[in-house]
């Protein structure tokens, strides 16, 4: 490639054509990654980019930034400049790409705007550390914390998530987004300790989505335990031959007596009733029977977003998802469902989810394990 030369940048400084500016903007970084770092065609290299930084012309300054969003051989105060244009054309290519942005220079530019755009650029960026996700929480912008929550590489820890809990409670995109993210395991515990997210996920959450004749009641103290000895015995009459129909009435008969609760499907699931569980979720999503049971089979995001959809209480989310998985992992191990030998396996499963602190499990679980004794 024939390098760069100083004839050619004064020509370039007489030449009045915005296109001949673009052209040369555009093969920038090409010349940078070829010219050894110090040499003079280096020098010449930055030195015209920092006179197209100062073109006048928006469509030269962003074929410039495009140009060199990733590069780590141009001075700092270069990609500054163009990280804090005027124009987001320019900035934001920038903001999100740029591996010679850090902290430090990161931080001042969230302080010093409350474009959008510009924080969810910067939200989106191939590492967000703990201190950024701090700053852009502190914008209390949902659209912004709901870009960092789909950021699996954003290091969101328990005091974003409870400071999000306090500033956006009652944003359904963000709570929607921290629970789909792969690290969900890790962060649900936490997530769910905070009663003002319970509240957030709960009320707001569910609500967007749910039929509005839902009348279950999920448990929150002792006090409002159901009668799981009477629930097991109604689901005790379903079998694999049941028809649909049948098992829908069912379901609205425990609809109306304000007993559809998650922790009722989990009563179900550790009796094997997961065709019961897909009906469930069948009814409160408007998904079909066979399309809730694909996602119950697979226990994975697919479900999440189910549940969400639902309007079972996503502070039970966890435990319903553990309980899945066991009930999942008999069901192929060949263990007869409402049988004695998988009820007490369950049991052991839910004991198990005891000792691990899932939110809810002691709660519930002491009642059913006692249940399913009998």
């Amino acid at each position: 490639m024939n390098m760069l030369s100083y004839d050619d940048f004064r020509q370039l400084q007489m030449n009045p054509s915005p296109s001949a500016r673009v052209t040369v903007a555009s093969k920038i970084n090409v010349h940078l990654e070829e010219s050894p770092e110090g040499s003079e065609a280096h020098q010449l290299v930055v030195d015209i980019a920092r006179y197209l930084q100062r073109d006048p012309k928006v469509e030269v300054r962003e074929t410039l930034a495009r140009g060199i969003k990733q590069s780590k051989r141009l001075p700092k105060a270069v990609v500054m400049l163009l990280a804090t244009d005027e124009s987001d054309m320019v900035a934001l290519p920038i903001l999100k790409f740029s591996p010679l942005l850090s902290d430090e220079e990161l931080v001042p530019i969230i302080r010093q705007t409350e474009k959008t755009s510009r924080l969810m650029a910067i939200s989106e960026r191939e590492s967000v550390s703990g201190l950024l996700c701090n700053e852009l929480i502190e914008k209390k912008k949902p659209e912004v914390v709901a870009s960092l929550a789909k950021n699996e590489n954003a290091q969101l820890e328990e005091k974003h998530l409870d400071r999000i809990g306090q500033l956006l409670g009652n944003h359904e995109d963000v709570w929607t987004h921290l629970a789909l993210r792969k690290d969900h395991e890790k962060l649900q515990v936490m997530w769910y300790r905070h009663d003002v997210v319970q509240r957030a996920a709960n009320d707001e959450v569910a609500n967007a989505y749910t039929p509005s004749d839902y009348t279950g009641v999920d448990i929150d103290t002792p006090t409002t335990a159901p009668n799981y000895d009477h629930l097991r015995m109604k689901l005790k009459v379903l079998v694999p031959q049941t028809p649909e129909a049948a098992m829908n009435h069912m379901i609205e008969q425990l609809n109306r007596e304000g007993q559809l609760s998650a922790s009722l499907v989990i009563l179900a699931l550790c009796m094997g009733q997961r065709r019961f569980v897909a009906a469930c979720f069948a009814r409160q999503t408007k998904m079909s029977t066979s399309e809730a049971e694909l996602c119950c089979g697979m226990a994975n995001q697919k479900f999440r977003q189910m549940y969400i959809k639902s309007r079972l209480s996503t502070s039970f989310l966890p435990l319903v998802q553990f309980m899945l998985e066991a009930c999942n992992t008999l069901l192929a191990k060949g263990v007869p469902p409402q049988t004695r030998a998988f009820e007490l396996s369950m049991a052991e499963y839910l004991a198990a989810a005891m000792r691990e602190h899932i939110n809810f499990a002691r709660t519930v679980g002491t009642p059913i394990i006692e249940t399913l004794q009998h």
